[in-house]
């Protein structure tokens, strides 16, 4: 498996030049929102209400779509929603982006509201990956801890789900260590920013008592079309002087987390792409539309999933590459937006190599082994 992930990640730097000379050829990120359909009603999403009763696209189509892509130079594929657990072919759908696709990274949001399916699922996920040599990341929504999580997520005993699916999954990961990997993701909005360093403490915790190296990624609440939230204003009601004392108390913690050290520079980068951004507002060249696929329950094809913008169905597209645009300027918090265009700019990417040889070396971060935090 060690040997198989180092040529998947050998391969993946090798591409890297040909993104950055060709922007315009191929995406190597795809996005396949499953469903409207969800099971909670979050205070700072809305597609559990306006999603209802939407047409979605079958088990056929989706299966379709992953062929349809397949001569792309897909690394990352991330399967959302809506809850993607809700649907009954989630296994079905992921087994065809592993055979299709080969990716070297497939991430899926976990709202932990229905544990024992989550569990099954994830059990035949793990012997897919053991058949097709790949791992998956399962990211647990955590916006609060106790009542604080049960209201953010507009759901009573969301949190003892949580907590179950946790457990659980726990277990599955320490039996599959090579296939799954577990970790926590919070969306800071004005309900719960004021409870960050109890979340930070449930993380810590939950690494001490499972034993395992939980990593842990932060979003900030933004108006999005993709969560029909975009007549909010989310983002606006959070003052800077609120935002980078977390931003700050996230990056010191995840210096000390003994995980892969890609995955680890990825986050502190993003947190320093945050603190910039928040102290001084500046539009970058964003290369989601030429780099990223995001494909809507519907099989529509935005270009960005904060605008919502359309360039047609993916089931009536022909040649994908005339579906590209330019770079375009612009500037939002979304923390899969933000790794993109870094894999997508020469520039960008260097920043990322510098931190990335910093905590290798352990000259600026250090690399922390302590499992207590």
């Amino acid at each position: 498996m060690i040997k198989q992930n180092l040529r998947k990640k050998l391969f993946f730097l090798s591409k890297l030049p040909f993104i950055w000379l060709n922007n315009h050829r191929y995406f190597f990120s795809c996005v396949f929102s499953l469903t409207f359909k969800c099971d909670s009603a979050c205070k700072t999403c809305n597609i559990w209400e306006n999603g209802r009763g939407k047409k979605e696209l079958n088990t056929q189509q989706w299966l379709q779509v992953i062929k349809k892509i397949s001569k792309e130079n897909i690394i990352w594929v991330t399967l959302t929603g809506g809850n993607p657990f809700l649907r009954t072919d989630l296994t079905d759908i992921y087994s065809a982006c592993l055979e299709h696709l080969k990716p070297l990274v497939i991430t899926i949001p976990v709202s932990a509201t229905c544990p024992e399916k989550i569990y099954e699922d994830s059990k035949l996920i793990c012997k897919l990956n053991r058949k097709y040599q790949n791992k998956t990341f399962l990211n647990i929504s955590l916006d609060g801890v106790g009542a604080t999580h049960d209201l953010m997520r507009g759901r009573q005993g969301a949190f003892q789900s949580t907590l179950k699916t946790i457990e659980l999954l726990a277990n599955l990961t320490k039996e599959n260590s090579n296939y799954l990997e577990l970790g926590f993701f919070t969306t800071i909005s004005q309900y719960n920013i004021g409870n960050f360093q109890e979340i930070l403490s449930f993380v810590k915790s939950n690494r001490i008592k499972h034993k395992l190296n939980f990593s842990y990624g932060i979003g900030i609440a933004e108006s999005r079309k993709e969560l029909f939230n975009e007549n909010s204003s989310l983002s606006q009601n959070l003052e800077k002087e609120e935002l980078l004392p977390i931003i700050n108390v996230f990056r010191k913690y995840i210096k000390t987390l003994p995980t892969d050290p890609v995955k680890r520079t990825f986050l502190i980068s993003y947190a320093d792409f945050l603190e910039k951004n928040i102290i001084s507002p500046k539009n970058i060249d964003c290369r989601i539309g030429n780099s990223a696929l995001h494909i809507t329950p519907q099989g529509k094809i935005w270009n960005c999933a904060i605008k919502g913008d359309c360039s047609g169905n993916i089931l009536d597209a022909g040649n994908l590459s005339h579906k590209k645009q330019a770079p375009v300027s612009c500037m939002c918090y979304n923390v899969n937006y933000h790794y993109i265009n870094t894999l997508s700019n020469f520039t960008a990417c260097l920043s990322w190599l510098r931190i990335y040889a910093a905590l290798k070396l352990g000259s600026l971060y250090g690399p922390g082994n302590n499992l207590s935090g």
